[in-house]
């Protein structure tokens, strides 16, 4: 993304990778990431009225928090400044980078990245199944005739 930013690309674009590697997050720290989880990157052109630039990575944790947290079976908080926790366990980071006008939120060389754990994927798994025979039953008795106390 910060490739695109000087050809022009509008502000909203989004790129999105399957594995990213050669990451980059804060204080220089590096890594890779495995295929299966969300890498994306996006571009917002600074406006006047936008809140402060040093401000912005905090009103990124803020946006991704209210997104994630109706969706999460357990408790989401934001550790400070750019992480996002379930139950202790980061979901989401995210790194922004600034090149003039252009600010970057960025899973390219951040991580915006939903990897649940294999205990979340077994609740969920097992929420499924627990809704399909729910829809079962109330499908076998949806047809049948009601009868009342009296008989009719």
């Amino acid at each position: 993304m910060l490739a695109l930013v000087d050809t022009g690309i509008s502000e909203g674009s989004w790129l999105r990778a399957r594995r990213q590697s050669g990451g980059r997050g804060r204080m220089g720290r590096t890594w890779d990431s495995p295929v299966g989880n969300l890498y994306c990157s996006t571009l917002v052109r600074l406006q006047p009225s936008d809140p402060l630039p040093h401000t912005l990575a905090l009103v990124a944790a803020n946006a991704v928090h209210a997104l994630v947290a109706p969706l999460c079976a357990g408790q989401a908080r934001i550790k400070w400044p750019n992480d996002i926790l379930v139950d202790g366990a980061k979901i989401a980071g995210i790194l922004l980078e600034r090149t003039g006008d252009a600010i970057i939120v960025d899973g390219t060389s951040g991580s915006i990245y939903v990897r649940p754990s294999q205990e979340i994927e077994a609740a969920y798994a097992e929420r499924v199944r627990f809704r399909a025979r729910r829809q079962a039953q109330y499908s076998a008795l949806r047809d049948r005739p009601c009868v009342t106390k009296d008989g009719q």
